[in-house]
């Protein structure tokens, strides 16, 4: 499985940095991400199976972080805050 390495700004940094507090999510919110579906034309990458799980897996570990932050799958693009796709 491939490994995803997210750079955070330190605790300090979102505590004493208004620029960072102002784009933080309130605690405890639910956070929808979906994996958008190719359109006509497009294919998904080679391998994308692989970085579907590798995503998942970065949302689990992100929630396990202890930021009281939750994260919902879903197949509707439209109801989703974050939105991947993997194309060619």
């Amino acid at each position: 499985m491939s490994r995803i390495s997210i750079a955070l700004p330190t605790e300090r940094q979102f505590l004493n940095d208004s620029r960072y507090r102002s784009k933080l999510w309130p605690n405890g919110t639910i956070i929808k991400y979906s994996i958008l579906q190719p359109r006509r034309g497009q294919r998904y990458i080679n391998g994308y199976e692989r970085e579907i799980a590798a995503v998942d897996e970065a949302f689990r570990i992100w929630k396990n972080t202890g930021l009281n932050l939750s994260f919902q799958k879903t197949n509707n693009p439209a109801e989703a805050q974050i939105r991947i796709a993997f194309l060619n």
